[in-house]
């Protein structure tokens, strides 16, 4: 039996990482405004964490960072599709 790595899977820069092992963020983002606007406004619906303010996954929060990625001089956006499949209760 062959074991596999999420490198076998993974593609984008949602999982990239740098040299020294630390995740590859991007620079611009308005990524960073909208988990702070999530974490004060969004309650978890149900579960151990019912009401209290939602909280991202760090997969969900590095994807939210790079979807919401900004070009440093155009202002354009960095990504205008993607996916992000996982199974059903995964978040």
């Amino acid at each position: 039996m062959t074991t596999r790595n999420v490198s076998d899977y993974a593609v984008g820069p949602t999982w990239s990482k740098n040299p020294d092992g630390t995740w590859c963020l991007p620079k611009y983002s308005l990524g960073w405004e909208i988990a702070h606007w999530v974490g004060t406004y969004i309650r978890q619906p149900n579960g151990e964490r019912a009401k209290q303010p939602f909280m991202f996954t760090p997969e969900q929060f590095r994807f939210i960072l790079w979807w919401y990625a900004v070009d440093e001089h155009s202002g354009r956006w960095l990504y205008r599709g993607g996916t992000l499949r996982r199974l059903k209760g995964w978040g």
